[in-house]
């Protein structure tokens, strides 16, 4: 008896690391029946558009605010405008990737919301490029790991061009204060 226990752990055990190296919810995927999907498909489709299409939205917004924005930000605005560019190549890769390997998943236009920019706001193109890349941010964290690296590739670039409109804008903020110090 001691012997039979001893193997049902055993099984118990193999079984669960077994189940613990399947992506999230195949355990409980039933075998598809003919004209449906499996549920992992169905996640990673709800994944495509509820976070690949909203970040490349996002990136794109982003860019139209940078090429708008004052040029006076000593090569940061550009270097950002590089990066974004990168992120949406990337992520437009991406989601061609996967539209290949997935010819007949919907796209799902996504409107982004509106970022308001505060009254008096002298940088107001920066900010709002500053805002948008952080929700695209976002949406890349959120993003399933199924892009072959492009997802990481793209939330490298956006933190990049983030950390780019925050130097400029306190480099632009930091030569306006000693401007303003020289006149008094």
């Amino acid at each position: 008896m001691g012997s039979c226990s001893q193997q049902l752990s055993v099984i118990c055990l193999t079984t669960l690391n077994i189940l613990a190296t399947l992506p999230a919810g195949a355990a409980t995927t039933a075998a598809p029946s003919q004209g449906t999907q499996p549920a992992v498909k169905k996640e990673a489709t709800l994944d495509f558009s509820k976070h690949m299409d909203p970040a490349l939205s996002y990136l794109k917004e982003a860019e139209q605010q940078l090429n708008q924005a004052e040029p006076q930000f000593y090569g940061h605005r550009l270097k950002a405008l590089e990066h974004v560019k990168l992120a949406i190549n990337d992520v437009q890769t991406a989601i061609n990737n996967y539209l290949a390997a997935h010819p007949s998943e919907p796209r799902n236009v996504v409107p982004i919301e509106p970022v308001p920019n505060e009254a008096g706001d002298p940088f107001p193109h920066m900010h709002a490029a500053l805002k948008l890349l952080e929700h695209a941010r976002e949406h890349l964290k959120e993003a399933a790991r199924i892009y072959h690296g492009k997802r990481l590739e793209a939330l490298q670039q956006t933190s990049s061009a983030i950390a780019e409109i925050r130097a400029g804008l306190a480099e632009r903020q930091a030569r306006l204060r000693e401007k303003n110090e020289k006149k008094k």
